[in-house]
């Protein structure tokens, strides 16, 4: 039961991928009430969590490093259920874990661009994360570095 690279989504799931382009239009999801995935169950959790695991080893592979985290990105009220899940299937791993769900409100104003039509993160929920981060990486005691691409 190993994981398979099979191309891009586009090619490996190119049915799912035309009707997602289809439903991408902001309009269209509105209307409909749409909001994908629709749902998230155990076995795309059990998936997700195999793949960072793989992804973990390579990184141990290529870097010869176990500082490989991760990160749990702060999520809007309704969406904590799912985070809460996704994060107690990784505490039965052997992943290093942070948890940052919660680390700022992403319902209030100024966390996300607009809750209805663009509901990525703002700068100042990445500076928030970043800034968790840096603390939560120090903590280790094992050095930072921070470098700007320029």
């Amino acid at each position: 039961d190993q994981l398979v690279h099979a191309g891009s989504f586009l090619e490996a799931r190119p049915r799912r991928a035309r009707l997602y382009n289809l439903l991408v239009d902001e309009a269209v999801m509105k209307y409909l009430n749409l909001d994908i995935p629709q749902r998230i169950d155990d076995d795309d959790i059990r998936l997700t969590v195999r793949v960072i695991r793989t992804a973990r080893d390579e990184f141990k592979t290529r870097f010869n490093s176990d500082r490989f985290y991760v990160v749990i990105w702060p999520v809007p009220k309704h969406d904590k259920p799912i985070a809460d899940r996704f994060a107690a299937w990784l505490q039965n791993t052997d992943l290093q874990v942070l948890d940052y769900s919660m680390l700022v409100d992403m319902d209030a104003d100024g966390y996300v661009f607009d809750r209805i039509y663009d509901k990525h993160p703002t700068a100042s929920t990445h500076a928030r994360v970043a800034e968790a981060l840096v603390a939560d990486l120090k903590e280790t005691g094992e050095p930072v570095t921070l470098s700007r691409s320029q």
